[in-house]
C-alpha cells in the first residue's frame, strides 16, 4: 500500500479522468499550473483542503451521447468517490425516462449496465454526495438521490444538481437545499423559456447557485428534447 500522499493523488487522479478532464483543464479550471497538479496527483506534495472540494465536485453527473460507452472501472470509480445513491436518466426513441433510489453499486450498475456498455444509448448517470440540511444533517436516503422532477407548463423537466447552493438560501429540516429548490421552481410555474432563462449563467438565480465563488453546475432534461440543457454552457 502506498503513502497517504500517494493514496489521495490516486483518487485526485481518478476522479479527474472520471470526469473525462485532461490535467490543462483542471489546473485552468483551479486557477493552479499543470505542474502544480501534477505534483498533487503523484503524491509529491499534499493538496490543500481548498483544491479537494473543488475536484469533488467535478465527477456526480456523467452525461454519455451516442456513441460513448461508460467502462464498468469508471463507474466503479464513481461510486467509491460518491456512494450516498444513484439515478439516472435514459432516451429511450421520443423521451427521456429515469430511475433513481440505488443505494448498492451492485444494484445500480445492474440497472444501467445495458444502457452505459452501448454506443447507441443515451443516458445520465448521476452519484450523489450527500450535503447537510437546515439542521447541518446529512439524509443519506433514496428519495434524495437524483433526478428531480420538474413540472413547466409546457412540458416536464428531470433536473441532476452538482455543486453546492449559496450559505443564504436556506435549506428545510430532514431534507437538502436541493428539495427545496425544486419545490420553489414548482410553484413558480415556469414555461420552458423562462426555466432556461433562469437558470442560465449570469441569469436571475445566480448568485443563489454560487457557494463560496463556485458556481454549481445543473444538467436538465426535458422530457421530449434529446438535447440536455446544461447551466452553466
Amino acid at each position: 500500500m502506498g503513502s497517504l500522499l500517494e493514496i489521495i493523488g490516486q483518487r485526485l487522479r481518478q476522479a479527474r479522468e472520471t470526469a473525462g478532464y485532461t490535467i490543462e483543464d483542471v489546473a485552468k479550471k483551479l486557477g493552479i499550473t499543470k505542474d502544480e497538479l501534477s505534483l498533487f496527483e503523484s503524491g509529491r506534495q499534499n493538496p490543500p483542503l481548498s483544491l479537494l472540494r473543488k475536484l469533488a465536485k467535478m465527477c456526480v453527473i456523467i452525461y454519455k451521447p451516442e456513441g460513448a460507452i461508460v467502462s464498468k472501472k469508471l463507474f466503479d470509480q464513481c461510486w467509491k468517490l460518491f456512494s450516498h445513491g444513484g439515478g439516472y436518466a435514459v432516451w429511450e426513441s421520443v423521451r427521456w425516462v429515469y430511475e433513481k433510489g440505488f443505494m448498492e453499486e451492485e444494484e445500480f450498475y445492474k440497472a444501467v449496465k445495458d444502457f452505459i456498455h452501448s454506443r447507441h444509448a443515451r443516458v445520465v448517470l448521476h452519484f450523489r454526495l450527500a450535503t447537510e440540511d437546515a439542521e447541518g444533517k446529512r439524509n443519506i436516503l433514496p428519495e434524495f438521490t437524483h433526478p428531480f422532477e420538474i413540472q413547466l407548463q409546457d412540458t416536464k423537466a428531470f433536473i441532476f444538481f452538482n455543486g453546492r447552493f449559496s450559505e443564504r438560501y436556506k435549506g428545510i429540516v430532514g431534507a437538502p437545499k436541493i428539495k427545496r429548490f425544486v419545490e420553489d421552481i414548482n410553484q413558480l410555474k415556469l414555461t420552458r423559456k423562462q426555466y432556461e432563462k433562469l437558470l442560465a449563467e449570469n441569469g436571475l438565480l445566480e448568485d443563489l447557485l454560487r457557494h463560496r465563488g463556485e458556481r454549481a453546475r445543473l444538467l436538465t432534461l426535458l422530457e421530449e428534447d434529446r438535447e440536455p440543457f446544461f447551466s452553466p454552457n
